[in-house]
């Protein structure tokens, strides 16, 4: 039995190469937001702020699409991924993540611009693409990349794969559940983005956690992934998960409180896009309840908010949703909001990581 050709080092992705990708991920997101926010800032792309919510006006006028520097780094991050990993389910991976994160950064980027240039009559400036004109653009484009997905190998999870237990069915359940998951996230971590720091702070948890689950997985596996993977495909897509952690650890260094720049949509929606794709394809998706433990948690509130006020004929669960917001009409400050939540985020991923743990031991 005869075994291929040796895997060069790089594209093993030892843990020095998965450290410097994160290092530099986070240092050019920092360094080029600053020219990129001055550039917002003299052509008055400034965030109009919705008065039906806290009072927030003193941001009025923050440059938004401050994150479009971090998508850049994070897309730059999964092409250079996908070039040096070896053949196999994780170059794959990589590479629809970093395509499913660039085509809703575009998405994303049409409703800010939307937003920014809307003057029409009866129409807040503010306000983008109408809901379900969306809705209905983020489902169109997640059935092209789910549609890359469905068939992966099982994940180096095992049995946390894209597969469901319907043999005659399980190809159209998998890519059904796939995009209901992709559309969740994406709109979990849009909605999220209502307090400085508070998306960014997340993400780089929720990216850190699932990047560290990956990395070790191969480690506890005795050096193999399971399913058709291999150390290096688990550790590609680790690398591409820990650089979308540092890029959005260096723009959090603009958004934290009082914050510089505002992320945008074009911003949430492609780390939403990225980290659904990142656990869809790796079979960890059952994980991201607590991956995005806070996220799921506002998407959650949200939903459970308008149909009981559908239901009741205009009664309400919360003060406000998305879920930070109930908390601030509470008379919580917004620091104090946003420290609390990432300390649940935190809380949740040490929980992500330790199921990954048991169920690799």
């Amino acid at each position: 039995m005869t075994s291929g050709p040796p895997i060069p080092a790089v594209a093993a992705f030892p843990p020095i190469v998965l450290l410097a990708v994160a290092v530099a991920a986070m240092a050019v997101t920092w360094g080029g937001t600053f020219p990129w926010v001055r550039w917002l800032r003299q052509r008055g792309f400034g965030k109009t702020i919705r008065v039906d919510g806290p009072d927030h006006a003193a941001k009025a006028g923050t440059p938004t699409m401050g994150g479009v520097v971090l998508v850049l780094a994070m897309i730059a991050a999964g092409i250079g991924t996908s070039l040096v990993a070896p053949p196999g389910p994780g170059r794959r991976v990589v590479f629809v993540a970093t395509a499913g994160a660039a085509l809703y950064g575009v998405l994303g980027l049409a409703d800010d611009w939307s937003g920014l240039r809307s003057r029409s009559a009866g129409r807040e400036r503010g306000v983008g693409l109408t809901a379900r004109r969306m809705l209905g653009l983020q489902l169109a484009g997640g059935a092209v990349l789910v549609a890359l997905l469905v068939g992966q190998p099982i994940g180096p999870l095992g049995r946390f794969g894209l597969h469901l237990p319907w043999p005659a069915l399980h190809p159209w359940l998998d890519a059904t559940w796939a995009l209901l998951v992709l559309v969740a996230t994406v709109n979990a971590v849009n909605v999220t983005d209502g307090l400085d720091g508070l998306a960014a702070g997340l993400s780089t948890l929720a990216f850190g956690t699932l990047g560290l689950s990956l990395a070790i997985a191969p480690a506890l596996a005795g050096g193999a992934g399971s399913g058709g993977w291999s150390a290096p495909d688990a550790r590609a897509v680790a690398a591409a998960a820990l650089a979308a952690s540092g890029a959005a650890a260096g723009f959090l260094l603009h958004n934290r409180h009082p914050a510089r720049t505002f992320m945008g949509n074009v911003t949430s929606m492609a780390l939403g896009a990225s980290l659904a794709l990142l656990a869809l394809g790796s079979g960890a998706w059952p994980l991201l309840p607590l991956v995005g433990g806070v996220f799921a948690a506002e998407i959650l509130s949200v939903a459970v908010q308008v149909a009981y006020f559908k239901t009741t004929g205009g009664r309400r669960v919360l003060r406000m949703a998305p879920l930070h917001h109930h908390f601030e009409l509470g008379g919580m400050a917004e620091v104090q909001v946003v420290h609390r939540l990432w300390l649940a985020g935190a809380a949740a991923g040490v929980g992500a990581v330790a199921i990954a743990l048991a169920h690799l031991s």
